[in-house]
């Protein structure tokens, strides 16, 4: 068997201007993002379908396959394949969960106020 090197399992961007669409891939570590792949193990749409979906496809028996064979995954792979349900949730994930929940607390009391605001000013 052929020596692969260090070996990474990433997105490999594909799609066209405003429409991205990744594909899931084993390439050598150093190589493009876009360079000659080893393997593609799966898909990923990130564009929210009519079902208000992001689409995410892999194979689990070939990812497996290519983590025994020693391939590293990217921070953000890992991250998708915790929310997939793969690995434990990354902890970025969580804080990126609460201070979106934060936000949009804020912008919510601040709507509601200026609304009160408003209603007292019409008076």
């Amino acid at each position: 068997m052929k020596k692969e090197g260090t070996l990474a399992i990433r997105f490999a961007l594909h799609g066209c201007v405003n429409r991205p669409f990744y594909h899931i891939v084993v390439i050598q570590k150093h190589k493009a993002r876009n360079g000659r792949i080893i393997s593609q193990i799966g898909t990923y749409d990130p564009m929210i379908n009519q079902f208000g979906e992001r689409l995410f496809a892999m194979s689990f028996q070939k990812y497996r396959k290519w983590i025994l064979r020693e391939a590293q995954p990217t921070k953000s792979l890992v991250k998708m394949l915790g929310i997939a349900g793969f690995y434990p949730i990354h902890p970025q994930s969580i804080l990126h969960a609460h201070r979106k929940r934060m936000l949009q607390a804020r912008q919510a009391s601040e709507a509601k106020q200026q609304t009160e605001e408003f209603k007292e000013t019409a008076l």
